[in-house]
């Protein structure tokens, strides 16, 4: 499976259409679909400080994700990060 160059909507689209077809999704395709996906902040400038933040509150880490401050950077924004928490990947896994 590649899956190089798609968008995260492509991406489902494909994973959830092998599964109409009866076709098993293995460990490796989604393997192969995470390593393909961005981890790069879209907003963030080249030397903004990255953030990580651990054990805190929902709201407090969708305000810090939220907006337009490209002094930092976070992962919730990149590509990634939203395929690995949208709720097709968590159905996927559950297949």
């Amino acid at each position: 499976m590649n899956t190089k160059g798609l968008s995260n909507q492509e991406v489902f689209d494909k994973l959830l259409e092998m599964i109409e077809n009866g076709e098993t999704v293995t460990y490796e395709d989604l393997k192969e679909c995470v390593s393909t996906r961005s981890i790069v902040d879209p907003i963030a400038k080249d030397d903004a400080l990255t953030v990580f933040f651990s054990g805190e509150d929902d709201a407090f880490i969708k305000n810090l994700s939220s907006g337009n401050n490209s002094n930092i950077r976070i992962i919730r924004r990149t590509e990634a990060s939203k395929f690995l928490s949208d709720k097709r990947f968590e159905k996927i896994l559950k297949m």
